[in-house]
């Protein structure tokens, strides 16, 4: 699973993108950026989903780390 936020429009209008990197397909695209609305993605998740994710990308920022880190057990970031 790859995460990622990018701006949309000039200015600070972003959206956080969750992608499948098994299958490239997006799973999610979200307004917004930052922990919680990274939390209400993870929190929808059952938690055999959640622990069956292995590895996850992003782009370093500590919201997404901490995410990983607390929602999916398995996985490296």
């Amino acid at each position: 699973m790859e995460i990622d936020e990018t701006s949309y429009r000039k200015g600070h209008n972003c959206i956080t993108v969750v992608v499948n990197h098994e299958t490239n397909t997006v799973i999610r695209a979200t307004k917004g950026h930052g922990k919680s609305v990274l939390q209400k993605f993870c929190e929808q998740l059952p938690p055999e989903q959640r622990s069956s994710i292995k590895t996850v990308s992003g782009d370093g920022v500590r919201w997404i780390t901490d995410c990983v880190k607390a929602y999916f057990p398995n996985a490296e970031c």
